[in-house]
C-alpha cells in the first residue's frame, strides 16, 4: 500500500484534511504559540499582576513565612542566589527586586513549554483515541490567548499548569506500564509520587490535581497488584507518604510558624467588601451577561463596569460573573497585557473582533462537555474491557472538583462585590485543557470535524493579536 493510499484510508472522503495534515496543522499552531511565549517574555515591559506583592516574594525566594505568604516557595526558589536576607526580603548588591521579577518571568517559559508539549502530544492523544477529536481538541486549546498572558505574569500558576500537565502525562504512562518486580518497580512508584508531591507545592489550588493524581495512582496499583495484597498496600503506602510529605510540607511548616493553614488577606482591601456580600443578588451575579457593553469597552475602564475599587452590591456589570469572566477569558479585563502602559487599553478592536468571533466557543464546548460526561458514564456502566473509561472519569472528576474549589473560594473570602478582581483566567488555567479534552470524548462526525476545524482556525487567528504583547 502506498503512502497516498494510507493517507486516504486515514481520512474519510468527507473530511477536509487527513490525519497527517492535521498533525502538521497542530504542530504549526503549537510553534506559533511557543514563539509568542518567547517573544512576550522578552518584549514585556508593563507591570504584571500584583507586582508589588510578587516582588516581595521574589526577594525572599518565597521562603519568608507570614499570613500573606500562603503560596509554597517552589516557584520563587530560582531567585534564591540573588537574595541577601530572606527575613527582610533584601536582594544582593547589583540587583533589584525588578530583576528578580524578570528572572521569574523567563522561568515561565519551560513551565508553559512543558504544559503545551504534555497536553498536545502525551495527554490528549491518549485520552481521545480518534485522531479527528484529538486534532480539534489540540487546535481549540491552542486558540486560547490566556496562556500567553499567564506567561508574562510572575505568578506560581505558571508552575501549576506545567507540573500538573507533567503529572497527568506520567499517570497515563504509569497506568499502562509493564508490570515488573524489584527495585525498578519501586523506583517508578517513587518517581510518580515525587512528581505528584511537587505539584502540591505550587499553589493551594493544586489540592485538586494532587488528590486526583493520587487516586489515579492507587487505582493503577490496585489493577496491577490486586486490591488485597501486600504488593499493592506497600506501594500505595509509599506513594501516599511521598505525596503527603512533599505536598503538605510548606503548609505544615507555615502552621507551625504562624499557627494557621489559611491564606491571609490584606484587611484594608478586603474588609470593606464584607458587609456587601449578603446584599449581593447571586442570581444576577451568575446569569447576567452585558455583551453589548463589553464590546463598547472590553476592560475594567468600561463606564458600565464602574470600577473604582470600592464595594457595591448593585445589579449591574460590576457584579456580573459571566461578563467579567468572558472579558478576562478571551481578553484582558484587568489590563495587565493590553498595553505597555499600566491599566491602559491598546487592543480595543482586536478584542472586539475576538469577542464576537469566540462568542459561541464556550457554549459549544459546554454542550460537548456534557456529551463527554454522558459518554464516560455509559462506558463505565458497560464496563468497557479496555478499562480506559476510568481514566476519562478521573478527568471529569478533576474538572468538577477544580471548578468547585474555585467557586468555594470565590464565594467566600474572595467575594468582592463591585470589584470582583479574583475573576481571573490565570486561576483556572490548569482546568482549561481538562475541560477541552472531556469535550471531545464524544466522537466527531465528518461534518462536525469540518465545522470545528473551520471555527477553531478562525478563533485561533482572531486571538493571535490578544496573545501577543505589543511593546509600542
Amino acid at each position: 500500500m502506498t503512502g497516498r493510499d494510507e493517507a486516504l484510508r486515514a481520512a474519510p472522503p468527507n473530511n477536509w484534511i487527513n490525519q497527517r495534515n492535521a498533525r502538521v496543522l497542530v504542530a504549526v499552531a503549537l510553534l506559533i504559540k511557543l514563539a509568542l511565549l518567547v517573544w512576550n517574555a522578552a518584549a514585556y515591559n508593563n507591570k504584571p499582576y500584583d507586582f508589588h506583592w510578587h516582588k516581595s516574594r521574589a526577594a525572599s525566594a518565597g521562603l519568608r513565612v507570614g499570613a500573606m505568604e500562603y503560596n509554597p516557595p517552589l516557584y520563587y526558589l530560582p531567585a534564591l542566589p540573588f537574595v541577601e536576607d530572606i527575613a527582610k526580603s533584601e536582594v544582593k548588591e547589583g540587583f533589584t527586586r525588578g530583576d528578580l521579577v524578570e528572572l521569574l518571568r523567563f522561568t515561565n517559559l519551560p513551565y508553559l513549554f512543558l504544559f503545551y508539549i504534555c497536553w498536545i502530544y502525551l495527554i490528549i492523544p491518549k485520552l481521545i483515541p480518534s485522531w479527528t477529536g484529538a486534532s480539534i481538541a489540540s487546535l481549540v486549546l491552542l486558540g486560547f490567548p490566556g496562556f500567553q498572558k499567564l506567561g508574562v505574569m510572575t505568578h506560581p500558576d505558571n508552575l501549576l499548569v506545567g507540573l500538573s500537565a507533567l503529572g497527568l502525562a506520567c499517570w497515563l504512562w504509569f497506568r499502562k506500564r509493564r508490570s515488573r518486580s524489584g527495585w525498578r518497580d519501586w523506583a517508578e512508584v517513587a518517581g510518580f509520587g515525587l512528581i505528584v508531591g511537587f505539584v502540591g507545592i505550587t499553589r493551594p489550588f493544586a489540592a485538586v490535581p494532587v488528590f486526583v493524581l493520587s487516586l489515579a495512582g492507587v487505582i493503577a496499583l490496585a489493577r496491577e497488584r490486586g486490591l488485597f495484597s501486600w504488593a499493592f498496600f506497600s506501594r500505595a503506602a509509599l506513594l501516599a507518604v511521598l505525596v503527603g510529605t512533599i505536598s503538605l510540607s510548606w503548609y505544615v511548616y507555615r502552621w507551625n510558624e504562624i499557627g494557621t493553614f489559611k491564606a491571609g488577606y490584606n484587611e484594608a482591601w478586603v474588609g470593606p467588601f464584607r458587609e456587601y456580600r449578603d446584599d449581593l443578588d447571586r442570581l444576577h451575579y451568575f446569569t447576567s451577561f452585558y455583551f453589548t457593553d463589553l464590546l463598547r469597552e472590553p476592560n475594567l475602564l468600561n463606564e458600565a463596569f464602574g470600577y473604582n475599587g470600592r464595594p457595591k452590591a448593585s445589579n449591574d456589570m460590576s457584579n456580573s460573573f459571566p461578563t467579567i469572566a468572558y472579558s478576562e477569558f478571551w481578553g484582558d479585563q484587568w489590563l495587565y497585557f493590553s498595553s505597555p502602559k499600566y491599566r491602559t487599553e491598546g487592543k480595543l478592536w482586536p478584542k472586539r473582533v475576538l469577542f464576537v468571533v469566540a462568542l459561541l466557543m464556550l457554549p459549544m464546548l459546554g454542550l460537548r462537555f456534557v456529551g463527554g460526561v454522558f459518554t464516560t458514564g455509559r462506558r463505565l456502566a458497560r464496563g468497557d474491557p479496555d478499562a480506559d473509561a476510568d481514566a476519562d472519569a478521573l478527568m471529569v472528576l478533576y474538572f468538577v472538583l477544580g471548578v468547585a474549589l474555585y467557586f468555594y473560594w470565590l464565594m467566600g473570602d474572595a467575594l468582592l462585590p463591585g470589584a470582583n478582581t479574583p475573576i481571573k483566567f490565570i486561576y483556572n488555567a490548569h482546568l482549561v485543557p481538562v475541560f477541552v479534552t472531556v469535550a471531545f470524548f464524544k466522537d466527531l462526525g465528518p461534518r462536525q470535524f469540518n465545522a470545528w476545524l473551520a471555527y477553531g482556525g478562525v478563533v485561533f487567528f482572531a486571538a493571535l493579536p490578544i496573545a501577543m504583547f505589543w511593546p509600542l
